[in-house]
């Protein structure tokens, strides 16, 4: 069931970065937690990193946070973190068994993984995800 979850994750992450209207544009996704452990009978829920560019920051060739300051740096912010919200409850698609962090350039993180974290990483590379997907304990 779980590996079904990523799938459908997987497949919103496509349609995002094929529709024009989307807030972002996805260049990486990483599954960490319980799913990467072969060892874990049961699973409760998908942990998920999605790394993306802002498609309102990409013309520009650098993030708008090196264009302003003061209150249009805050406005912009904000913002950002509206998209990133908006972007998450996309692709878990109101399945709370689905965790997902997006990561863009206003966040204030690096990583949505946490430090020593095991992470298999699954989009754009999918080759890993075969193996990971039968190896993976159901849940």
């Amino acid at each position: 069931m779980a590996e079904g979850l990523v799938r459908d994750v997987l497949a919103r992450v496509m349609g995002v970065n094929r529709d024009p209207a989307s807030t972002h544009v996805i260049t990486r996704v990483a599954l960490f937690g319980s799913l990467t452990d072969p060892r874990r009978e049961l699973v409760s829920d998908v942990d998920l990193a999605v790394w993306a560019d802002r498609r309102s920051d990409v013309p520009l060739g650098a993030g708008p946070e090196l264009l302003l300051e003061g209150e249009a740096h805050r406005v912009a912010e904000n913002l950002a973190a509206r998209d990133r919200s908006g972007l998450e409850a996309l692709l878990a698609a109101d399945d709370e068994r689905i965790d997902v962090s997006v990561i863009d350039g206003w966040s204030e993180t690096a990583s949505g993984v946490p430090s020593g974290a095991t992470e298999i990483e699954l989009f754009p590379n999918l080759a890993p995800a075969a193996g990971w997907a039968d190896a993976a304990p159901s849940g």
